[in-house]
């Protein structure tokens, strides 16, 4: 029997370790899925999800003042007034967190200031499940990250207001009158002006000279500057007709 050569020792040992170092690869992968399997598992939102053609989101602000944000979820909270704030934040807005609330399916989050019209489309809520203890009816916990907050409000009667309306002085009251000329103001609420509903409204007329036709003039105008809600529009309609008329 001849003795093992020392290049042939060289290349068993180098060959088992190599067997034994894709052993452990192999193992520490299997270990890591594992390991994100279970963080899957056990970290959920319990948020509802998007149903875009039934208007339902999992976080919407549509309150008069914009400052409270309404999250729902699948299944129960642990109702409470004033509830702890360790693992809630809100990001997008310069508004913070004074009181959060929970009952029934909702958390309500109220913030200090109203969210404008340029975070309208920025919110967004977080809870740190691993800072937190805020907890489901059935002991479960939530854990999500940066879930976008919308207004997904449709408009009302109460979120219009009229301003002026009416008929503009002529510009040479000695001139015939062949036109007149109308301005019309009207305020719309930040609750439906932050909506991702909100259409630039327009202004539909019966004129009744020379003939009562409806006439939908152009989109208003937001003269109080953009978000604001302020809409104005001037439009000038014609006259023609015989002997005298009352307006």
């Amino acid at each position: 029997m001849q003795p093992i050569q020392p290049d042939m020792t060289t290349s068993i040992v180098s060959e088992i370790k190599n067997t034994l170092h894709m052993k452990a690869r192999k193992l520490f992968s299997l270990l890591t899925i594992f390991i994100l399997s279970t963080i899957s598992l056990y970290s959920q939102s319990y948020l509802i999800a998007v149903d875009a053609p039934t208007n339902k989101y999992p976080i919407t602000f549509t309150d008069v003042a914009q400052q409270r944000l309404v999250l729902t979820f699948i299944k129960n909270v642990t109702p409470g007034a004033n509830i702890s704030q360790l693992g809630w934040s809100v990001t997008g807005t310069a508004a913070t967190i004074t009181q959060i609330d929970a009952a029934g399916v909702n958390v309500l989050i109220t913030l200090n200031t109203s969210i404008t019209f340029a975070e309208r489309t920025l919110v967004k809520v977080s809870y740190n499940a691993a800072v937190g203890s805020f907890l489901m009816q059935d002991l479960t916990e939530p854990d999500f990250a940066d879930v976008s907050a919308v207004n997904n409000s449709y408009p009302t009667q109460a979120d219009f207001t009229n301003g002026l309306y009416g008929e503009n002085p002529p510009v040479d009251i000695c001139a015939a009158v062949l036109n007149v000329e109308v301005t019309s103001n009207i305020i719309i609420a930040s609750r439906y002006r932050n909506s991702m509903h909100f259409r630039i409204p327009r202004m539909n007329t019966l004129w009744m000279y020379p003939a009562p036709t409806p006439k939908t003039d152009p989109d208003y105008i937001e003269t109080g500057g953009v978000g604001t809600g302020i809409f104005s529009k001037t439009n000038t309609y014609a006259i023609t007709c015989s002997g005298s008329f009352s307006y």
